[in-house]
């Protein structure tokens, strides 16, 4: 078997001309390294335009790729943002929920004592306070009513925005500001409340000390009452050991008399000229009459209920009842008066007179009764309200005697 032979170079310039001569100018010599099989030695194959759209779609699929890679870093990075952005709402929206429910504390805590300090306001000691004190302490009221009202709105706006998750399609940007919006959410403070903690037991202090001054005011008076019934009766005990000293002698001088009676008729009958004598008599002194001690009611003003409340004395109500009528309350002298019939009552001041003290005519309820059921026909009645409760208004009758 014979194996082929390569074939000749030709040498005829005529049948194979110069390769150079057909070659392009333009086209690279070959690589004498690379071999022909390579990208390159195809890529060098081509022809210049084929070349020029390789090289043009080669790096257009090039800045594709780098596009695409760059958008994908983008969106990453925009993701992890917006995430971000999530993550502090919620985080101020849980810390918002914590400042309304402690606000939620400190309101009702102060709430209660407004409460209490209303009902110390309302009640009647509170009458014991002066004009300008009682002014203060209804503004300070009304304030602190208007804060815990507002404070109870912001907390419950407050809180409604804080249940409230930010939209998923809201931007980073505008999840940012939502949060600030969250944080800077203004709610009460408890240094704040303890102002009005403060104010209110100011108030109520007020209250107290007026009352403390009624009560010191009103043991001095009873102290004065208690002292001047002393002395009556220490007077009167006197006047009746006098009367029964001269009763006592008148007795002793009727008993002389008589005597000198029973000897002067065995005289006369001894001796009939005696009898023609008169019989002598004794000298009997009688006893000069005795004023009787009792109770003095002064009669400090006239008017009705406030005068009353002023706790002075008694107050003539004439004018408000229609009939004879002084009064006063069970606590500033009413539990004093005299209730046993036939005691005398001395009245002075506004209006004046003795009087013997006669039966309670009539228990009368404030919410029931009024004026028109007040008996009529008595000298003078004297109105207090038994142990200080409205629906036993008593009514003791006082007849004059002088």
């Amino acid at each position: 078997m014979t194996h082929p032979q390569a074939l000749p170079r030709a040498t005829s310039s005529s049948t194979s001309p110069e390769p150079s001569r057909h070659r392009h100018r333009t086209d690279p010599p070959p690589d004498p390294v690379l071999p022909h099989t390579t990208l390159a030695a195809r890529y060098r194959s081509l022809r210049p335009s084929n070349q020029r759209l390789l090289r043009f779609t080669t790096l257009s699929l090039l800045f594709l790729l780098v596009l695409g890679v760059g958008s994908v870093v983008g969106e990453t990075r925009q993701a992890r943002a917006d995430e971000s952005a999530r993550q502090a709402h919620t985080m101020a929206r849980e810390f918002l929920w914590a400042r309304a429910d402690l606000a939620s504390t400190v309101i009702t805590k102060a709430a209660v004592h407004l409460t209490a300090a209303r009902l110390s306001f309302e009640s009647a000691d509170a009458r014991l306070l002066s004009d300008e004190e009682r002014l203060a302490f209804e503004e300070t009221l009304t304030a602190a009513e208007t804060q815990l009202r507002d404070a109870r709105y912001a907390v419950a706006t407050a809180t409604r925005e804080a249940s409230i998750p930010a939209p998923a399609s809201a931007t980073a940007e505008q999840i940012r500001a939502a949060t600030a919006t969250l944080a800077d959410w203004d709610l009460v403070t408890p240094d704040e409340i303890e102002v009005l903690h403060q104010s209110l037991a100011d108030g109520v202090g007020s209250v107290t000390t007026a009352v403390e001054h009624w009560t010191a005011e009103q043991n001095r008076l009873a102290a004065e009452r208690a002292a001047t019934e002393l002395v009556a009766q220490q007077a009167a005990a006197q006047e009746a050991a006098e009367a029964a000293e001269k009763a006592a002698a008148q007795s002793a001088a009727e008993v002389a008399r008589q005597q000198a009676e029973v000897q002067a008729e065995s005289a006369a009958a001894a001796s009939p000229a005696a009898a023609t004598a008169p019989a002598p008599q004794a000298s009997v002194t009688p006893p000069a009459p005795q004023a009787s001690a009792g109770h003095t009611e002064y009669v400090w003003t006239t008017g009705f209920q406030p005068e009353l409340d002023a706790c002075k004395g008694s107050v003539d109500m004439t004018a408000s009842f229609g009939k004879a009528v002084i009064g006063e309350h069970w606590s500033c002298g009413g539990s004093s008066f005299p209730t046993a019939e036939g005691s005398i009552v001395t009245v002075t001041g506004a209006l004046s007179g003795t009087f013997r003290v006669g039966p309670v005519v009539a228990v009368l309820n404030q919410r029931t009764n009024t004026t028109n059921d007040v008996p009529g026909g008595y000298d003078l009645l004297y109105q207090t309200c038994v142990g200080g409760d409205n629906s036993r208004m008593s009514f003791t009758a006082l007849q004059r005697i002088g």
